[in-house]
């Protein structure tokens, strides 16, 4: 789908065929020097599904776009608080209508996929889980059971994410210091996305609103994964990820700009949504 869709910019020849292969960079580097990620998680489907949904943005697909956010939001409740900033955007420059009918794909899709299989068989599936992922934070932050009782614990300390420097100088018990660190990291997604708000609505005018959803997602995705509960390293292949559209819309930013300066040529494919 990537490789398509660059071949239907204008961008050279030469950048397609770099653009077509960058998303395999990174794979071929974790293969080499961290193989557990691939025998040990299913990352790369999550990332897929982020990747889907920047490049949904990109094709100013919305059925598209909507059947990527029922994969993100199904797979993993990161880009949950972001979610209503997106609306907003999307009502901004679509309309209420458009939002409308992305709302309803959206809640179509997760009611069909996880409510009415598993939602409808366990009410309180969704709680379980949340409650699931703070007992197994808990345990990685008492450290793996093969060190010893005065290191400090492994998957916090592995120069990721800022949960380490929470762990070292916030004062009290370890589940205080867990609750705090939660308490935090909400805080400061939520406060990322009412500053985004802010920026774009005094940027609206100057700024496709495609860019500034796919920035202010990869912005959002920093804040909240460097701060999450566990810093594992395969997380952090999603926000990796999030920077190959933007790449794209800064290389074909580029070349319109250089056609519009040149004599006779307008920019006749401005960046904007319709």
């Amino acid at each position: 789908f990537f490789a398509f869709y660059l071949r239907n910019t204008s961008l050279p020849s030469r950048s397609q065929f770099f653009l077509a292969l960058l998303p395999f960079l990174p794979i071929r580097m974790v293969a080499v020097y961290e193989p557990s990620i691939y025998t040990h998680t299913l990352e790369n489907l999550v990332v897929a599904y982020y990747f889907l949904f920047c490049m949904a943005l990109s094709n100013r697909s919305l059925l598209l776009a909507a059947a990527a956010m029922v994969c993100c939001l199904l797979s993993r409740y990161a880009i949950v608080v972001w979610v209503p900033l997106f609306l907003w955007m999307l009502a901004f420059s679509g309309g209420r209508k458009k939002t409308q009918t992305f709302i309803l794909l959206c809640a179509t899709g997760i009611f069909f996929l996880y409510g009415l299989p598993f939602l409808s068989q366990d009410s309180q599936l969704l709680l379980k889980g949340f409650q699931y992922h703070t007992e197994a934070a808990l345990g990685e932050w008492k450290g793996q059971a093969w060190q010893q009782a005065h290191e400090k614990p492994f998957q916090l300390f592995r120069g990721l994410g800022f949960a380490g420097i929470f762990y070292d100088h916030y004062n009290g018990s370890l589940e205080e210091k867990l609750r705090a660190f939660q308490c935090l990291h909400r805080l400061l997604c939520a406060a990322t996305c009412v500053l985004l708000a802010i920026y774009f609505f005094i940027v609206r005018k100057r700024v496709a609103v495609t860019v500034f959803a796919l920035a202010s997602l990869k912005i959002y995705l920093a804040v909240f994964y460097h701060f999450i509960q566990i810093p594992y390293d395969y997380l952090f292949l999603t926000l990796l990820y999030a920077s190959v559209p933007l790449l794209v819309f800064a290389m074909k930013r580029d070349k319109e700009k250089k056609r519009a300066n040149t004599p006779g040529q307008a920019d006749k494919n401005p960046l904007s949504v319709t």
